[in-house]
C-alpha cells in the first residue's frame, strides 16, 4: 500500500470514530431526529411482510455500530474497499436524519445544516472512490475487457487466415483444373499426330511386303509371279483400306478420351472450388463465434 493510502484512510476514517460515539452517547436524543425517517421505512418493510419493530434507538445504535466497525477496517487496511463501500452506505441515512436543513426554520440553523449536508456529500465522493480504489492494480472489469478485445482480435485474424487460405485453396483448385485440361488437351493431340504418322507407314511397309512378294514370284515362275502380284495388289488394298478405317478411328478415339479427361478436369475444379467455399464458410462461422464468444464474455 502505497504512503498516500497509508495516510489518507485512517483520516478519512476518523470522522466515523468520532461521529458514532457522539451518537450512543446521546442515542435517545439521535433517536428523535431520525424517528420521521425511520417511522415510514419501518411501516413499509411491515407491509412488505417483514417482521420488524419500529425502535429508532435500536437503529441509532446498529448504525453507529457498523460505521465503527467499518472505520476500523478501512484505517487498518482490512478490506478496505469493502470498508469504504459499507460506510458510504450507511452515510446516506446519517446525512438524511441528521442534516435535513430544509425541515429547519430557522436561518442560522438552516445554514449550519447544509454546510454539515454539503461535507457529508463530498465525504460521500470520497468513500466512493476509496471503494473503487484497486491500490494501482487493474481491476476485474478492466481485466474483463482487456481478455475480450485480445479474443476479438484472434477471432478476427483467424477469420482473416481462413478466407486467405479459401482463396488459396479455390485459385489451385482453378489452376490444377485448368493445367489438367491443357495436359489432356495436349495428349489428344499427340495421338491423333502419331495416328497420322502411323498410316503412311502401314502403307510403306504393305507396299514392301509386295514388292518382296513379286520378287519372289520372278523367281518362282510365272505362275507364282502373277499369284504374288495379285497377293501383292491384295495386301495393298487391304493395307490402304485398313489404315484408312483405323485413322479416322484412333484420331476419333484419341479426341474423345481427351475430351472426356477435360471435362472430368473441369467437374473437379468445381468440386474443389466448392469445397474451398465451404471451407470458407466454415471459417466466417467459427470466427464470428469467437466473437459472440468475447462480447458474452465482455457483457
Amino acid at each position: 500500500m502505497s504512503l498516500s493510502r497509508h495516510l489518507a484512510r485512517p483520516m478519512m476514517s476518523s470522522i466515523f470514530v468520532v461521529g458514532p460515539i457522539t451518537t450512543l452517547r446521546n442515542t435517545h436524543a439521535t433517536a428523535k431526529r431520525v424517528e420521521p425517517m425511520t417511522g415510514p421505512v419501518t411501516e413499509r418493510l411491515q407491509a412488505a411482510g417483514l417482521p420488524i419493530r419500529h425502535d429508532p434507538v435500536l437503529f441509532v445504535r446498529v448504525n453507529a455500530g457498523v460505521q465503527l466497525a467499518g472505520a476500523a477496517a478501512l484505517a487498518s487496511g482490512r478490506c478496505p474497499r469493502l470498508a469504504a463501500a459499507v460506510l458510504a452506505a450507511t452515510l446516506v441515512p446519517t446525512t438524511l436524519a441528521g442534516h435535513a436543513f430544509w425541515r429547519e426554520e430557522d436561518p442560522e440553523q438552516r445554514a449550519r445544516m447544509r454546510v454539515e449536508f454539503a461535507k457529508n456529500v463530498s465525504l460521500f465522493g470520497g468513500l466512493v472512490i476509496a471503494a473503487l480504489d484497486t491500490d494501482g492494480k487493474p481491476g476485474k472489469a478492466w481485466l474483463a475487457r482487456q481478455a475480450g478485445k485480445r479474443i476479438a482480435r484472434r477471432a478476427e485474424q483467424l477469420s482473416t487466415t481462413t478466407k486467405l487460405e479459401a482463396k488459396i485453396a479455390a485459385l489451385e483448385a482453378a489452376g490444377a483444373g485448368d493445367h489438367l485440361a491443357e495436359t489432356l488437351e495436349h495428349a489428344g493431340g499427340q495421338a491423333r499426330e502419331a495416328a497420322s504418322r502411323w498410316a503412311p507407314q502401314v502403307k510403306d511397309v504393305a507396299a514392301q511386303l509386295g514388292e518382296h512378294a513379286r520378287g519372289m514370284a520372278a523367281e518362282h515362275g510365272p505362275q507364282v509371279k502373277d499369284a504374288a502380284a495379285q497377293l501383292g495388289e491384295h495386301a495393298r488394298d487391304a493395307a490402304a483400306e485398313r489404315a484408312a478405317e483405323w485413322a479416322p478411328q484412333v484420331r476419333d478415339a484419341a479426341g474423345d478420351w481427351g475430351e472426356e479427361l477435360r471435362t472430368q478436369g473441369r467437374r473437379r475444379g468445381k468440386e474443389l472450388r466448392k469445397e474451398a467455399k465451404a471451407a470458407r464458410k466454415r471459417g466466417g462461422k467459427r470466427a464470428q463465434e469467437l466473437v459472440d464468444q468475447a462480447k458474452a464474455k465482455v457483457a
